[in-house]
Formats: C-alpha cells, sequence, structure tokens
C-alpha cells in the first residue's frame, strides 16, 4: 500500500498537496478495506487503479467513495449535488447548542444532500423538519440519507426565489439555509474537481446580485417564521458585514454575524422580533395584571404602582387604570390600611407608631392611617402588648423595680407602641423581677 502512495503522490501531484494526497490515501483505504461493511455501495466495488484513475481526471474524492462525513456520520453524496464542508458543520453545531429546547417545525432551504436537515433532525427530537430544494437529484439523494439515519424529513421540490404561495400558508419557528454564495468572478480561483463536478447552481450567484438568496431567506422570514423564530444561515467570508446589515435592514433583531474556525465571517443568526403590543394591548395586560394582584390579597396603591412599573404606562393610563381598579372594588386604600394594621398587630406584634410609620412609607393617606389605627381592638391590642412585656421581663437582669420598667418601656417604645399605654401594661414587678 505504501508503494501506492508513492504513486498517488507522482501522478496528483500537479492537483493536490502532499498532505492532500495523503488524506485522500487514507480514505481511500477506509473505504476500500471495509468493502461490504462500507456505508456507500459506491466503495464497495471501488479498486486502487480505478480510484486514481477518476481521482487523475479531476473527480472529487468525495464522489468517487461515493460519501462524506458530516458532523461525525457518513452521508451519501454524488454528482452534480453539493459536496458537504466543514463549515455547515460549524453551522450545525451553533444551531444545536442555541435551540437545544426549542419546539416546533424547522425549515432547511436548499437542502442538497440533505446533511443540514437530516443532522438536525436527529440532534434536534422536538423539531418537525422539513426541507427544500429545487434539484430533483438532491431530493432524490437527501431522501436516501434520511433513510439511511433513520429520521424523518418531509422534502419538497420548491425554488427559493420563487415559492409558491402554498408553501407560504405553514409557520415555522427556525430556517436554516446554507444557500449560493460564490460570486462567479471568484470561479477563477477555484479549484479544478469544484467547478467540473459541483452543482453551478448550488455554488454560483451573479456579481451583480451576490446576496440574491439571503433577500429571499429574510423575506421569507417574515412571512413564515412565528415570533421570536430565527434564520440561521452560512454566508460568503467576503460579505459579512453586508449580509448582517440585510437582515436588520429587513426589521430583525437580534442579528448575529459569528466566525468560523478559521477566524473568516461565515455564519448569521437572525431572529425575528416579537409584535410589539399596542398601547391598548399594554393597557389591557396591566389591569390583567393589577386585577390579578388584588384578587389574591390587599393592596395599597403604591405596591400596585411598584408592580406595574415594567409596563411603562402614562400617567393618563395609570390614572385610568387606578380609577378601574377602585370602581370595581379590588383597590380600596381604607380597607387595604385596616387589613394591614391588624395583620403587623397580630402576626408582627407592632404598635400603632410603627404600623403608622409603615403605612406612611406605602404613601398611605394620614386620615386613612388614623382611622385604620383607630379601628384596631383595643383589647386585643393592650394583650398583645402586656404578653410581649411578661415575655420581655423574663429574659431581661436589672438591679432595681425601676431599672426593669424603664427597660421594658424601652422595648414597648421600640415596638411602636405608645408610652402612656405601655406604662399601664406593665406586669407587675414583685420579687420576681429579680
Amino acid at each position: 500500500m505504501e508503494t501506492f502512495l508513492r504513486k498517488m503522490e507522482e501522478v496528483l501531484c500537479d492537483q493536490y498537496s502532499v498532505d492532500e494526497i495523503r488524506v485522500m490515501y487514507r480514505m481511500l483505504d477506509r473505504h476500500i478495506n471495509a468493502k461490504g461493511r462500507s456505508f456507500s455501495p459506491t466503495a464497495q466495488t471501488l479498486g486502487w487503479p480505478q480510484a486514481l484513475q477518476r481521482l487523475q481526471a479531476g473527480e472529487p474524492i468525495q464522489y468517487i467513495l461515493g460519501s462524506c462525513e458530516f458532523y461525525g456520520r457518513d452521508f451519501l453524496v454524488r454528482a452534480p449535488v453539493l459536496i458537504p464542508r466543514p463549515e455547515t458543520e460549524e453551522l450545525a453545531e451553533w444551531i444545536i447548542k442555541q435551540e437545544t429546547f426549542r419546539r416546533g417545525r424547522l425549515l432547511d432551504a436548499g437542502t442538497g444532500s440533505g446533511c443540514l436537515a437530516v443532522t438536525l433532525a436527529e440532534r434536534l427530537r422536538q423539531m418537525r423538519v422539513e426541507a427544500w430544494d429545487i434539484l430533483p437529484e438532491a431530493l432524490a439523494l437527501a431522501r436516501e440519507n434520511a433513510d439511511k439515519m433513520g429520521v424523518k424529513v418531509d422534502f419538497h421540490e420548491v425554488d427559493m426565489l420563487h415559492v409558491p404561495a402554498s408553501r407560504l400558508k405553514k409557520k415555522y419557528d427556525l430556517i436554516v439555509s446554507n444557500p449560493p454564495y460564490v460570486c462567479r468572478s471568484e470561479a477563477a480561483q477555484m479549484a479544478r474537481h469544484v467547478l467540473d463536478y459541483e452543482s453551478h447552481l448550488a455554488l454560483f450567484v451573479p456579481d451583480d446580485d451576490a446576496l440574491v438568496f439571503y433577500r429571499a431567506l429574510a423575506d421569507l422570514g417574515r412571512r413564515v417564521l412565528t415570533p421570536g423564530g430565527a434564520v440561521y444561515v452560512e454566508i460568503n467570508a467576503a460579505l459579512g458585514p453586508e449580509t448582517r446589515d440585510l437582515f436588520v435592514a429587513s426589521g430583525y433583531d437580534p442579528v448575529e454575524l459569528r466566525r468560523d474556525i478559521s477566524g473568516r465571517d461565515r455564519m448569521i443568526r437572525a431572529v425575528r422580533p416579537a409584535a410589539r403590543p399596542t398601547e391598548e394591548d399594554n393597557y389591557a395586560q396591566a389591569l390583567g395584571r393589577a386585577a390579578a394582584l388584588c384578587s389574591r390579597a390587599e393592596h395599597c396603591r403604591s405596591e400596585i404602582l411598584a408592580k406595574l412599573a415594567p409596563f411603562g404606562l402614562s400617567p393618563e393610563q395609570t390614572d385610568r387604570l387606578l380609577a378601574h381598579l377602585q370602581a370595581e372594588g379590588y383597590l380600596d386604600e381604607a380597607r387595604y390600611a385596616r387589613a394591614y394594621a391588624l395583620d403587623q398587630l397580630r402576626f408582627a406584634r407592632w404598635g400603632r407608631l410603627k404600623i403608622r410609620q409603615a403605612l406612611r412609607l406605602k404613601k398611605v393617606a394620614d386620615p386613612v392611617i388614623r382611622e385604620a389605627l383607630a379601628s384596631l381592638p383595643e383589647d386585643e391590642y393592650r394583650k398583645t402588648l402586656q404578653t410581649l412585656l411578661d415575655s420581655k421581663r423574663r429574659s431581661l437582669r436589672a438591679s432595681s423595680p425601676a431599672e426593669m420598667s424603664a427597660k421594658l418601656l424601652r422595648f414597648a417604645y421600640s415596638r411602636g407602641f405608645e408610652p402612656e399605654i405601655a406604662r399601664q401594661c406593665l406586669p407587675s414587678l414583685d420579687d420576681s423581677w429579680i
């Protein structure tokens, strides 16, 4: 076999580098020796002399072998369907990582061999995948690959530049594409095995309209993408900013331009923003939110306004909303203040002074506060204070009854109880205070 490697280097040195020849040698060795175990029927009948003859004629190694590795799997390939490239693997990796939890429909526009559609159908099992191509031979090959991989993909013959109205009825959550993007003027720098064998329809675009397919994809996304859905595309490395600007101008936001492993602009993710609600929609959502809050518990005006701040209501809308809540009985400052005061007495064991201070911080009006404080049951109020003082007395140390009384009064005041009521509720200090 080393002899055949030297033969390959001798015959192919004008077409390929030494490293490329050695890679092709290893690929041939793997497939020819696999024979019956090979994924590709082509490789099962392939011999070394035949392979060398076809390589010398300029035929790509992938077409000779009948398969190409993509994202860890062997895909069937044959002329003139485009051979999967490593850059497209990077696009697939980005989509899989970014959209792991996405559910819904995915469209691969311009599927070719089906490498992208099939890989995504296999890795994003929660997505229903559909794929389009204009070439019948590409669709036939893509179907074979989907069958080989055991995944479900719906294939359709569709021209991406002239999508029939019947194909615009569905909605998709993701659109992915590796469309033609090589300018005709770049053909002079391209390898013979690419130009002679791969589909020019899948490769080239006019120099004077290099972004024709991206414009079509942006328009397609506006028509069929769900709000929040995204377009993922592979792009011409020389036209990164221009392609990004096209999607931005088409209303996508955000639009992310990403480089490949070689540091070249190579991929774009463009998100169709969710429709912004009208002012009236926004008001209706805010009203629903406020009514739900008030249904679960009592709230004052300031609490409701704080909860509704993210809605960005105008002063007029705010006044209208509060008036509606009051008219419907959802919002009642006096009722709230009474409930708040009673809760703080029973659960926090606060006195009137502390409750008053808290309600003022909530911007409740003083007359409403006075009414709420006056509504507290006087017997329960004094009993709460007496229980607090009796419990506190057991944990204090003092050298005299006067000192103990002073400490208890300071404690009562710290809890918000009035000094005069605290004096009346002081426990009897006999020998037990020691």
